[in-house]
């Protein structure tokens, strides 16, 4: 299976700013993700959650989003609403009307595609449940298959910054290295951060699809998996930003304290490093 893993768009947080701009940034980042799913022949897409910044979605936002997926619907779907868009009564998982090839997951379920079996989470409040990993049914794990988790939140030992005001799951290196997946797909740090043991990959964070700040140290993009039996492989596909869509940081950016936090991560055998092209 080949699929494509994404995340952390934040549909709509620039709308207050300039609403036109904002279709165009849209428009233009699913436009080069559609070039990705026809040249990477990809059967399945994962959103890792927050694909929206709010519930408040214009419905032209939304309708560029439903455009993109009606142009791949041979392909399949999954989304893992995070703690900025969760499934709630008023969000757009509810509020709108979604192709048949996409699956919003509703706390945990367990979807099986080709050898793989993807067991995703979503939020069904904005306030996190903390015993989410807890609540994982490992029963339904395949060891003749590839079991991939998907799921939103901060992995503790990578916390670089104050927690959102919209607080999101936490868990430890040690909470997903016990999960027992093949594969953990995360959603909620905006790097693509990747779990190695030696060379095997056992996590990884997609981060945004693409540079939004000015002098950027890292390469964003989205990830590009292909699986053969247990064997992984991830590969960042870079998506550029058009200048006149780049922000500029109000706050000041320290550019050293940014380098630092994009240094490898140890935890005994293990290290959390960049995802590279």
């Amino acid at each position: 299976m080949k699929f494509l893993c994404t995340g952390d768009l934040h549909i709509g947080f620039r709308r207050k700013l300039d609403p036109e701009k904002t279709i165009k940034y849209f428009s233009g980042i699913f436009e080069d993700i559609y070039t990705l799913v026809c040249v990477e022949d990809i059967d399945a897409l994962i959103f890792t959650g927050d694909i929206f910044d709010d519930n408040e979605v214009d419905s032209r936002l939304f309708q560029i989003l439903v455009n993109f997926i009606n142009k791949i619907r041979k392909v399949k779907i999954f989304i893992a609403p995070g703690n900025h868009d969760p499934y709630t009564s008023d969000s757009p998982y509810q509020n709108y009307e979604w192709p048949e090839n996409v699956h919003v997951f509703k706390g945990w379920e367990s979807i099986e595609v080709s050898d793989c079996i993807i067991h995703g989470y979503g939020y069904l409040e904005k306030a996190p449940d903390i015993d989410a990993l807890l609540q994982l049914d490992r029963t339904k794990f395949n060891t003749q298959k590839t079991n991939i988790v998907v799921i939103h939140g901060i992995v503790k030992e990578l916390q670089t910054k104050e927690k959102d005001k919209r607080p999101a799951l936490e868990f430890s290196t040690n909470d997903i290295i016990n999960i027992g997946a093949d594969l953990v797909l995360l959603g909620h740090i905006h790097n693509p951060r990747t779990l190695y043991q030696t060379d095997k990959i056992l996590a990884a964070y997609s981060g945004e699809p693409i540079n939004r700040y000015q002098r950027e140290l890292v390469s964003r993009g989205v990830i590009v998996g292909e699986i053969s039996g247990k064997m992984i492989d991830l590969k960042l596909r870079s998506l550029k930003c058009p200048q006149e869509y780049k922000i500029f940081s109000r706050r000041g950016r320290d550019y050293s304290k940014q380098q630092e936090s994009y240094e490898p991560v140890y935890h005994n055998e293990l290290k959390w490093d960049m995802l590279r092209n």
